[in-house]
C-alpha cells in the first residue's frame, strides 16, 4: 500500500509501525497486549492522528462549534 501511496501521491499515516509508535509517545504501558492499545493509548494515538490529519490536509479542529456538532445543519 505505501508503494502505491507514494506512486500516486496520496498521503498516508502508517500507523502500525515503530515510528509511529514514538512518535505518538507510546510506551509498553498503553498496551494492553502485544497489537492492542489500551485507554490511555488510544487517546495518545487519537490525538497524533488528529495532529498528522490538521497538518496533511489542513483541516481545522471544530469541536465546540457549530459546524462540529454531529447530526446537526448549520
Amino acid at each position: 500500500m505505501r508503494e502505491w501511496a507514494e506512486e500516486h501521491g496520496v498521503p498516508i499515516f502508517e500507523g502500525n509501525r515503530p515510528e509511529a509508535y514514538e512518535a505518538c509517545g507510546l510506551t509498553p504501558a498503553d498496551f494492553c497486549d502485544d497489537m492492542h492499545l489500551n485507554v490511555s493509548g488510544q487517546e495518545k494515538f487519537s490525538a497524533s492522528l488528529a495532529r498528522w490529519l490538521s497538518g496533511t490536509f489542513g483541516l481545522d479542529d471544530l469541536r465546540g462549534t457549530q459546524a462540529g456538532l454531529c447530526g446537526r445543519r448549520i
